[in-house]
């Protein structure tokens, strides 16, 4: 997935579980991983800028990982596209 960034493309992890089936402990491993590759891949890219979200849902709220927490709120367009 990681080398369609590369064409304007977008990449999604997406974890979802019971509490304590190792959510956490499998996206902490593949940011890791996959940021290590990204940045291989990027080697041979010029001007490439990278953006990143990290966003928990949890009891029908949202919330930016990368932001203190702090609560987003998920719109929809007049055709239903978050």
């Amino acid at each position: 997935m990681l080398p369609s960034l590369f064409s304007n493309g977008i990449v999604t992890a997406f974890a979802y579980g019971q509490t304590g089936s190792g959510k956490t402990f499998t996206v902490n491993s593949i940011t890791k991983y996959a940021i290590n590759d990204i940045f291989k891949i990027a080697g041979s890219h010029k001007g490439v800028e990278f953006y990143m979200s990290s966003f928990e849902i949890y009891g029908g709220k949202c919330m930016d990982l990368l932001n203190n927490k702090k609560k987003l709120q998920i719109l929809e367009d007049k055709n239903n596209q978050i």
